[in-house]
């Protein structure tokens, strides 16, 4: 195997790794093929030359950042090595068509015990690209990259001690960096609802001779499980968040509108493995 191509194969999993730990994931291990020998994974019926597994509590579209992360660490590892997909496009196709082959497969088969959840991949793509720019990120994985290239195969201690220096817990906070999340259809629903709900009150709050568009306000709000700000005219322009509950019952902040981003730490979270 060439350096170029055992260099693309570690940025890989280690791309993959770094981005999930950036979302507070636990790391089970990871390794690499150094001879070429290829590994079944059971999940997906695959053979794989190379793994990254951690424990992870988090949305589906954050498992999809992370999955898409492999792909395009290897790219972003390619142009910092001077290769453009102008000069290489039969490579740069591999990479982006054929090596994400497993990630794609492994996300589908977690769709499938959620099948409520949605993935918009093309936004995890970019997503995992701004990550991956950041220098902090980059010298972590050059870090990261260089051991599992020693050793092939890395316990959660020696994941950990590589990138200890770079305190990834704290990176996207540090950087800035808020990533999109799709909303629930049920809240997206319930968000339809109180805005025609309002709009409809609105128009009949300035009429003459009704004393009851106040109370209809707060009967709104009770609805809707919102705690009254005050009465007036804007009373209801910046009401408080709208709680909602997770499969396990427990209250989180209401996903974001499409489009919007958002601290993923602050959505609901579930377990799984990682890709």
């Amino acid at each position: 195997m060439s350096e170029v191509r055992a260099n693309q194969r570690a940025e890989h999993e280690v791309s993959h790794m770094t981005t999930a730990l950036c979302f507070g994931a636990v790391p089970d291990g990871m390794w690499l093929s150094l001879d070429g020998t290829t590994r079944l994974d059971p999940a997906t019926g695959l053979r794989l030359v190379g793994g990254a597994g951690f424990e992870l509590e988090a949305e589906l579209q954050v498992y999809a950042i992370a999955a898409m992360a492999g792909f395009v660490g290897e790219i972003d590892l390619l142009g910092r090595r001077g290769l453009s997909e102008r000069h290489y496009p039969r490579l740069f196709s591999l990479v982006r068509e054929v090596h994400p082959r497993h990630d794609h497969v492994a996300l589908d088969v977690l769709q499938r015990s959620f099948p409520d959840d949605v993935i918009d991949r093309e936004q995890a793509a970019a997503d995992a690209a701004r990550m991956l720019r950041t220098e902090r990120l980059r010298a972590a994985n050059a870090a990261l990259r260089g051991r599992l290239l020693r050793h092939g195969d890395l316990d959660p201690d020696q994941i950990q001690r590589a990138v200890a220096p770079f305190e990834l817990h704290t990176f996207l906070a540090d950087e800035g960096i808020r990533v999109w999340l799709p909303p629930a259809a049920g809240d997206a629903q319930r968000d339809t609802e109180l805005f025609t709900k309002v709009e409809e009150i609105r128009a009949d709050f300035d009429a003459p001779r009704r004393p009851d568009v106040l109370d209809r306000l707060d009967d709104l709000r009770a609805d809707f499980g919102l705690t009254s700000p005050g009465r007036g005219p804007g009373a209801l322009d910046t009401p408080r968040g709208l709680p909602t509950r997770s499969r396990a019952g427990r209250r989180h902040p209401r996903p974001p509108a499409p489009g919007r981003h958002t601290d993923p730490r602050e959505v609901p979270r579930r377990s799984g493995p990682g890709v």
